[in-house]
């Protein structure tokens, strides 16, 4: 497989780094430090301060002329989406509730995003069912992940493992709606919209094939430009290389003066001294993942295969009680560690059946049936063994087994002959 990256591309030296960060004004040297460090205070949004932001924005975005096919494609296919208050919360939260920047980015994202998805598929959220088998293979490799727990002041995480990205120049579209879904992932929690979120980087066991410059490029306009989150800071984690070397000055041109100022580079050390330093920045050791010698135990198929069954769960619902069901689902303690990417503990049926989430054949019981009205079977003509096993091999059939044995609250009734 060949590289992407030529040794004529643009780089920038670590001089040039050092000039660039004492040029800084004192106002923008805090920022950098806030966002680095999840100091920064977020805007309160009162009543008012939301009306009018959402009525600014409404207002920019009548002025803008031109490049807006497919914006008002999305007006005109998917108004109830691209016009809801929480849809458009999310660009103003991106830019500090800034209408004029809040409009550009909006146009640049549903431009991308139909050049992406397709006009099939840009306008609904997206999800797992929509991908092809490349971006399947490209989203299962784990190259592009968010860790289950927010930082200390409830930042996003998200892992970039280099040697695990689909660098087949054919597959960078694949890549590029891998990151996309995992970002919406991430702005499903509010604190992310307002707080941002953080990258961990990691390229041990990389070679020069896991580096492209070409994606690189678009990966960051698209965290910087075009997707609706903040993004805060860059901790890259490396052992002393001779091709991260090479690569890193190529790699901080293309992130640019801002990000450039947020950037932080740890050596990974045996004896983890470097943890102690992250904790500065607000992550403990409890939420770091082990591609950084951290302590936590995150399974990425287990989270991929929660996303799924959730995603199912919504489109089978069809915008009936959606905010029901994640709900429900995150009350439960086993779903709930599921959906986050932990492994389920073993519970009884007893237990399950407190927090509203019965097992299959506890369903033949008409009077238990009419007794918990507003419950709503996955799945009736599944059988399931009378008590659950969480205690298999395989995480992904734990979890199988674990989603085929409950039922999701909804407003849906039993029908009373049943």
């Amino acid at each position: 497989m060949s590289s992407a990256v030529s040794f004529t591309a643009p780089r920038v030296e670590q001089r040039e780094i050092i000039a660039e960060r004492a040029a800084l004004t004192n106002k923008e040297r805090l920022s950098a430090c806030q966002d680095v460090h999840g100091t920064k205070r977020s805007i309160v949004e009162s009543h008012v301060v939301v009306r009018r932001a959402l009525a600014n924005l409404k207002q920019e975005l009548s002025l803008i002329s031109e490049n807006r096919e497919c914006f008002d494609m999305a007006e005109k296919k998917c108004p109830e989406y691209s016009n809801s208050t929480a849809f458009r919360l999310m660009f103003l939260r991106a830019d500090h509730f800034d209408a004029k920047a809040a409009a550009e980015r909006l146009m640049r994202y549903w431009t991308e995003k139909v050049d992406l998805f397709g006009n099939e598929k840009a306008f609904h959220p997206i999800c797992v069912q929509d991908f092809d088998e490349e971006d399947q293979a490209a989203l299962t490799g784990g190259g592009f992940k968010l860790l289950p727990d927010t930082d200390n002041t409830g930042r996003g995480i998200i892992v970039s493992c280099r040697p695990k990205w689909d660098n087949r120049h054919s597959h960078r579209k694949s890549m590029l709606r891998v990151v996309w879904y995992i970002i919406h992932c991430a702005l499903e929690e509010e604190s992310v919209q307002k707080r941002g979120l953080i990258i961990f980087s990691t390229a041990q066991g990389s070679s020069i094939s896991n580096f492209d410059l070409k994606l690189d490029r678009v990966y960051v306009r698209h965290l910087q430009q075009v997707l609706p989150i903040k993004w805060k800071a860059l901790h890259q984690f490396t052992k002393k290389n001779s091709m991260v070397e090479f690569f890193l000055p190529h790699f901080l041109y293309l992130l640019g003066p801002y990000m450039r100022c947020r950037y932080r580079l740890h050596y990974i050390a045996e004896d983890k001294e470097h943890l102690p330093e992250l904790a500065r920045y607000g992550m403990p050791r409890e939420i770091l993942p082990t591609e950084v010698s951290g302590d936590l135990d995150f399974d990425y198929r287990v989270w991929l295969t929660g996303r799924k069954f959730l995603e199912a769960v919504r489109s089978k619902m069809a915008g009936r009680n959606e905010s029901m069901v994640d709900q429900e689902l995150r009350q439960n303690v086993d779903a709930k560690r599921i959906l986050l990417g932990l492994k389920p503990s073993k519970v009884s049926d007893a237990s399950l059946r407190q927090r509203k989430f019965m097992s299959v054949d506890a369903l033949s019981e008409k009077a238990r049936v009419r007794s918990m009205s507003g419950l709503y079977l996955t799945n009736k003509n599944m059988s399931v063994p009378k008590k659950m096993k969480l205690s298999g091999s395989n995480s992904a059939e734990r979890i199988a087994e674990c989603f085929r044995s409950t039922i999701v609250r909804t407003n849906w009734k039993p029908d009373e002959e049943s």
